[in-house]
Order: structure tokens, then C-alpha cells, then sequence
């Protein structure tokens, strides 16, 4: 299986459009598409739940981790909800 990094296109439909600076930041962790969509899943469920949220997996996870944060303040993580599924 091969990796393919996100790009600009991809997440800002997954996203709904944030502002640029917000895209560039996670296309600059290098997390695939699947990647961001899994993580915006795991922060909404663990603030919906309540619990705490995974150990990320590596240094990309984290900092892609970092940037959704700011983009959920919600605390049920509500502002983004992903609407892929990884396969």
C-alpha cells in the first residue's frame, strides 16, 4: 500500500473550506487524507465521551493532532465531523 499525502484540495472538502494558513498547516504535517479524517473522528469521539484521547502514532499524528485541536473547540468536538471513512 502506498502513502499519498493530503493536499490542498482534499483538505479543504474534508474540512469545509478553512482559511488558507489553517490548510497549509496540516498539508505540512504530511498526513494522508485517511489520517485527517481518522483523527477529527478521534477527538470528537473522546471529547463526546469524555475520555482521554490516543497516544498519537508517530510525530506527523501529533502535530496533525495539534492543528485539528485548534479547530475543535468545542468541547464535544463538534465544529468538524468527518464525513470519510478510511477503508
Amino acid at each position: 500500500m502506498t502513502f499519498v499525502r493530503a493536499n490542498r484540495e482534499e483538505i479543504a472538502e474534508l474540512l469545509g473550506a478553512p482559511d488558507e494558513r489553517t490548510i497549509e498547516r496540516i498539508v505540512d504535517t504530511g498526513a494522508s487524507v485517511a489520517e485527517v479524517a481518522e483523527e477529527i473522528d478521534a477527538i470528537a469521539a473522546a471529547r463526546r465521551l469524555g475520555e482521554r484521547e490516543h497516544v498519537p502514532s508517530s510525530e506527523r499524528i501529533a502535530a496533525l493532532r495539534r492543528v485539528l485541536e485548534e479547530l475543535m473547540p468545542d468541547d464535544e468536538g463538534r465544529l468538524y465531523e468527518s464525513s470519510i471513512t478510511s477503508d
